[in-house]
């Protein structure tokens, strides 16, 4: 089985929520909308009933992190910061 403590990703997140102490806690967390691993796939081994091996890959789909992204702004996202970021100048 993989050791998922040993891989390195690549995680896409809200700029603002990263550089901003407020989050990265437990109470508070950064969300992460995606993640790629770097230098592979990030994936999980295991066996079946008949003894096959079965891979799983933990990354993503587009359809999924469009999902995250679509929830974020819907529901997480202030409606202040995402009219300032997305209505602002049009």
């Amino acid at each position: 089985m993989t050791d998922l403590m040993k891989k390195t990703i690549n995680a896409y997140v809200n700029q603002d929520d990263f550089k901003n102490p407020k989050y990265g806690t437990t109470e508070n967390p950064i969300l992460i909308f995606s993640f790629k691993g770097v230098g592979g796939k990030i994936e999980i081994g295991s066996i079946d009933k008949n003894n096959n091996p079965i891979i799983e890959s933990l990354e993503l789909t587009n359809e999924q992190y469009k999902h995250n992204l679509i929830t974020y702004l819907t529901y997480v996202m202030p409606k202040d910061k995402f009219k300032k970021r997305f209505e602002e100048g049009k």
